[in-house]
């Protein structure tokens, strides 16, 4: 074996290799045909998608929450003008005021709050 033969087998290979690209076999290549339409056609329009919905998600206003002002307010008045006091939150019967859960003492009189239970209204 000389170099004429060595240099013509590494040439043969590479025509070898070339001929894949350069003749297909297109029955294989129509076979592949939906794949290559699914990445083509449909992989794009899912990517469009997913993309115009996180934009719309980041760029939709979102609700702000209102936070209530510490300490007491005064109680709802009911249609015979007595106050009503909500259930479960401390207030005071003197002044009409409901104070926030924890509170203990009224600030106006500084008499002990009263707390209706839940659980029996009494």
């Amino acid at each position: 074996m000389n170099i004429v033969d060595g240099l013509d087998a590494i040439w043969t290979q590479i025509l070898d290799i070339l001929s894949l690209f350069i003749l297909p076999d297109w029955g294989a290549l129509i076979a592949l045909l939906p794949i290559f339409i699914f990445l083509g056609v449909v992989g794009p329009l899912i990517t469009i998608l997913m993309l115009g919905t996180l934009v719309y998600q980041a760029r939709t206003p979102r609700v702000k929450v209102a936070f209530e002002e510490e300490g007491p307010r005064h109680a709802e008045i009911g249609p015979g003008g007595e106050p009503i006091f909500p259930v479960g939150l401390p207030y005071c019967r003197r002044h009409d005021l409901v104070y926030p859960s924890g509170a203990v003492r009224c600030e106006r009189g500084k008499e002990d709050l009263a707390v209706i239970c839940p659980m029996c209204g009494v």
